[in-house]
């Protein structure tokens, strides 16, 4: 390891000690990495607050230079859209705390202060890149409200079997039982961005939709996941 002059490494390698670094499973207070997912309002909130708010900033980029945009006018966006105000506020509140969005007074959490934000290059990769990962959707599907009772019971009891195939060292096993809640993960939110689309009369094509993109490339990805699973799983270990 030493004699390597230059690492590479893969993604999930730097998210998961970083999501989970002293439990096995995710839990959202005690991680830098938030849930983008997580629903804040319990009973008028979506799955996508985060995800549009930083969408709706990434379009005021230009020429690489966010520029800033009105708390007002995101405030009229989502009352007048989705009638979301508070779920919009308490998004903004983690969106500053984590460094996804940057305040032009320069507070790291939400005020009346606060009137104009801009999205850092944090909140472009996770509106791009971390959002969509394989390793992203794993974790924070076990800290996640879900709107169904079904969905719910389902995470529960996958996430007590993956611990039981973890003690007893049967990998192959846990990353069937992760690819298979990933894909229940993206069927649910999928349904989820659907009926949002058709109550709040949206009218964004499928391409544009926040699902399209992770459920376009999950299919390869898994694949390539279980062929790497299997074949850790037929290698002889290394003794001394």
């Amino acid at each position: 390891m030493v004699s390597e002059e230059r690492w590479n490494f893969l993604i999930h390698q730097v998210i998961k000690p970083v999501m989970t670094p002293s439990r096995y499973f995710y839990d959202e207070k005690l991680s830098d990495i938030p849930n983008i997912y997580q629903i804040r309002n319990n009973r008028h909130g979506s799955h996508f607050t985060a995800l549009r708010v930083l969408r709706k900033l990434a379009k005021s980029v230009d020429a690489s230079t966010p520029a800033y945009v009105s708390v007002a006018e995101l405030t009229a966006y989502f009352a007048d859209t989705f009638n979301m105000v508070d779920d919009l506020i308490r998004n903004l509140d983690l969106l500053l705390k984590h460094g996804f969005v940057e305040a032009n007074n320069r507070v790291d959490d939400y005020s009346e202060e606060v009137d104009q934000i801009k999205i850092t290059n944090y909140g472009i990769y996770m509106l791009s890149e971390l959002a969509y990962n394989f390793t992203y959707l794993d974790l924070i599907c076990t800290d996640c409200g879900f709107y169904d009772e079904s969905v719910h019971n389902h995470m529960i009891e996958a996430a007590r079997k993956e611990y039981n195939h973890f003690v007893r060292h049967e990998r192959l096993k846990r990353v069937q039982l992760r690819v298979d809640r990933v894909e229940h993960l993206l069927a649910y939110l999928k349904i989820e961005e659907q009926r949002e689309r058709d109550a709040y009369s949206l009218g964004m094509p499928e391409g544009e939709m926040f699902t399209y993109k992770p459920m376009l490339s999950f299919e390869s990805e898994k694949t390539n996941i279980l062929a790497s699973a299997r074949k850790n799983q037929t290698a002889k270990p290394y003794r001394n």
